[in-house]
Parts: structure tokens; C-alpha cells; sequence
């Protein structure tokens, strides 16, 4: 939903999500044109100029309530607005302490996911019971193999009876040391066991979203050649080739940019797959924080306007791969 609102000193354009970005309907109250609000929001700057991402509006109760926002407004000036900015150091050091967290890392695994789905074991949640992730690699072999078939929404039951998931699981038993806890338990406890850590690992490190339909749990699988990528590709054409030579969105912008062209799933995606994943289509990436920039015009450029047929050359390089592995 798109409105401005009037604060006495000019129009702010307002942008306000109708929809959680789980699904669920938010609040909507409709308010006709001269009515008295007041907002509470995230100012941001968008394509040039700033927008307010307004999360509450409520109608304005009393008369005196305007009178006090004022009053506010005043007070602030005077001791906080008038003042000159100065960072204190701990603001400095968590300033810092992100820009080294979305540091895109070396991969030093080898892992053909990190190409495919900008995801290795260098960044992936450890896992105790698996410490060489061979039965979520297993996992993910089938998620990629399904989705290659067009598959939508993978049933939790038939990856659960999968033959490949129980030859990895007895890999695993046959690694653990003697005593462990998960020796003691039944293959089928332990397949389990195995499958149910396995995709809380692969949510948390944004492969996977589990919903839940009826009886049955459905695993939507994020990958890169067929969701993420695509999907940044169309924000990044939307942000305009322009504006991508000179200024490409943060990260932040962009997620928030991916939700508004419905990747409602993009939030639970971590920025440094997000990273890895610009990197692969605009060909560099700043080690300092926020900003992936465009290595060379011309490939950006290219790669942008292909996207609007729908058939990108990195989708052909990623498709190209899956083939292979298969």
C-alpha cells in the first residue's frame, strides 16, 4: 500500500505492507484524504529519495495530540537534531564488527554447492552428529534433483522413505564413535533424528522453508538457479541499469526490495548467501560490507536485460551444471 503523508513541511511518500512477510494479513485501517495520523516507521532512502516503511498508523485521538507532536518536535531540535553528529566508539566498533560479518568467506571445502547454491560447508550451521554434513549433502542431492524436475513443495514423507537418506544415515552410524547417543538409537530414530537437524539446519541457513498443510509438511526448497538467483536479478533490473552502475542497493534494501516482487522467503536468507550470490551475477562483491558493485559495465548490463526473456546466462551456466551432476 502507497501513500504519502503531509507533516506541515512537505509530502513523505509512505510504503505499507498489507501482509507479514509470514503470510499473515497485517491490521488494515482505511483513512481518507485530510485525515489527522500519526506514524511510527524506518526512514530509508529509495531510488533517490526517502520513503518512510511505516510498520504502525493510527488515527490521531485529540486536538491536543497534534500540539504535543509539535512541542516534541521542538524539544528535539534543541537538543538532539541541532547538535553535531559525533560516533561514539562502541557505535564505531559494532560498525565494524558487521562489515567483517558480511565479509564474503573463502571457501576452503570444495563443496559443488558452493557454485550451485552459494552455500559450502565454510558457512553452513555445524552439525555434531555429521560433522562432514555427508547426510545433509545427501539432502540436498535430492532437493536439487527434484527441483531440476519441476518438482513444487517436497512431502517431508517421501524424502523421510528415501533410499539415498537411509544408505546416508548408516554412514553415520558406522562413523560415530562407540557410546555416542545417537548409536544407541534404532535406524529409524536415527534417520530421523538425522532429517529433522538436517533441514533446521538448512532453514536457519536459508536452502529450505517447511510449512506445514493438514497432516502433511511440505519443504520448499530455495536454490539458487531457480529462486534466489532470478529473483535478485529482477530487483537488481527493476533498480534500473543506471543506478546499478553508480550505486547498487545494501543488502537490506535489497531484501526488503525482493519481498515487495514476492520473495516472501528472502528474509530468512542469510546476507552472506546473498553476497556470494551477487557476486556470481554483477561479478564483484565490496569486502567492506554493503555494497556489491559491478566488476564490468557491459556484463552487467547483459545480464540485466537478459533477464527480462527469462532465460539469463547464469541460469544456463547453473542449469548447465545440475545436468551434469545428474
Amino acid at each position: 500500500m502507497h501513500y504519502a503523508l503531509d507533516d506541515g513541511t512537505g509530502l513523505l511518500p509512505c510504503v505499507q505492507w498489507t501482509r507479514h512477510q509470514s503470510g499473515c494479513p497485517r491490521d488494515e485501517r482505511v483513512f481518507n484524504l485530510g485525515d489527522m495520523v500519526k506514524a511510527r516507521g524506518n526512514l530509508r532512502w529509495f531510488r533517490g529519495a526517502p520513503e518512510l516503511s511505516v510498520i504502525q498508523i493510527r488515527p490521531v485521538k485529540t486536538c491536543h495530540e497534534e500540539v504535543m507532536q509539535w512541542l516534541s518536535q521542538a524539544d528535539l531540535w534543541s537538543r538532539v537534531y541541532s547538535q553535531p553528529l559525533i560516533h561514539s566508539p562502541d557505535l564505531c566498533t559494532a560498525i565494524a564488527r558487521a562489515r567483517k560479518s558480511l565479509q564474503v568467506p573463502a571457501c576452503t571445502c570444495g563443496s559443488p554447492f558452493r557454485n550451485l547454491h552459494h552455500y559450502c560447508r565454510c558457512t553452513a550451521t555445524p552439525e555434531p552428529r555429521d560433522p562432514d554434513l555427508h547426510f545433509r549433502s545427501t539432502v540436498l542431492d535430492i532437493l536439487t534433483d527434484w527441483a531440476e524436475r519441476s518438482v513444487q513443495g517436497f512431502d517431508f514423507s517421501i524424502l523421510r522413505s528415501s533410499p539415498e537418506v537411509s544408505a546416508a544415515c548408516s554412514q553415520v552410524l558406522a562413523r560415530a564413535p562407540s557410546g555416542s547417543k545417537i548409536t544407541k538409537l534404532s535406524q529409524e530414530q536415527a534417520l530421523l533424528l538425522l532429517l529433522r537437524t538436517s533441514l533446521k539446519a538448512l532453514q536457519v541457513d536459508g536452502l529450505v522453508h517447511v510449512s506445514s498443510t493438514g497432516m502433511s509438511e511440505i519443504i520448499h526448497f530455495l536454490s539458487s538457479p531457480l529462486y534466489l538467483t532470478p529473483l535478485l536479478r529482477r530487483c537488481l533490473q527493476e533498480h534500473g541499469e543506471s543506478e546499478v552502475h553508480s550505486c547498487t542497493p545494501d543488502l537490506e534494501s535489497l531484501k526488503s526490495r525482493a519481498a515487495q516482487v514476492g520473495g516472501v522467503h528472502i528474509a530468512q536468507i542469510p546476507n552472506t548467501r546473498i553476497a556470494l550470490c551477487l557476486e556470481s551475477i554483477t561479478g564483484k562483491y565490496n569486502n567492506d560490507g554493503a555494497t556489491p558493485t559491478v566488476e564490468n559495465g557491459s556484463r552487467g548490463v547483459e545480464s540485466i536485460a537478459d533477464a527480462k526473456t527469462g532465460n539469463t546466462k547464469g541460469n544456463q551456466e547453473d542449469n548447465k551444471k545440475m545436468r551434469e551432476r545428474g
